[in-house]
C-alpha cells in the first residue's frame, strides 16, 4: 500500500516562515518526495509549488487515481487530545536541568 499525503504547515505555525511561504519548491524535498512515489507517477511532483496551505496530494491503494485533496480546518476541540510539546516552545525554553534528567531516568528504570 502506499500513501502519500503532503501537508503544508499551518499558518498558525510559530516557525520563522519560508522564504515562499505556503510553497513547496526546493527541488532537493521535491526529489525525496518523488523516490517515494511510483515511476508512474513521478510527474506529480510538479504540482508540489502550486499546493496552498491546506493542500495535499492524495495517492496509494486507498486512492483510484491520485487527487488533490483540501484538507479541512479543525477547531481545537476537534484536534488530537495529546501531551506533545509544541516544538517551538520546547526549543526556546531554557535547557532542563540535570537533576531533572535523572529524576526521569530514575522513573525510567522505577528506581523512586
Amino acid at each position: 500500500m502506499l500513501l502519500v499525503c503532503l501537508l503544508m504547515a499551518p499558518p498558525s505555525q510559530e516557525l520563522e516562515p519560508p522564504a515562499n511561504p505556503g510553497r513547496f519548491t526546493n527541488s532537493v524535498d521535491q526529489e525525496h518526495v518523488g523516490r517515494f512515489l511510483p515511476d508512474s507517477l513521478a510527474g506529480l511532483t510538479k504540482l508540489l509549488p502550486s499546493l496552498v496551505r491546506r493542500e495535499a496530494i492524495f495517492v496509494g491503494e486507498a486512492a483510484a487515481i491520485p487527487a488533490r485533496i483540501k484538507i479541512r480546518e479543525l477547531n481545537d476541540n476537534q484536534l488530537p487530545d495529546s501531551n506533545d510539546i509544541k516544538f517551538a516552545d520546547g526549543w526556546a525554553k531554557p535547557p532542563i536541568s540535570l537533576e531533572a534528567i535523572a529524576a526521569v531516568v530514575k522513573r525510567w528504570r522505577r528506581e523512586d
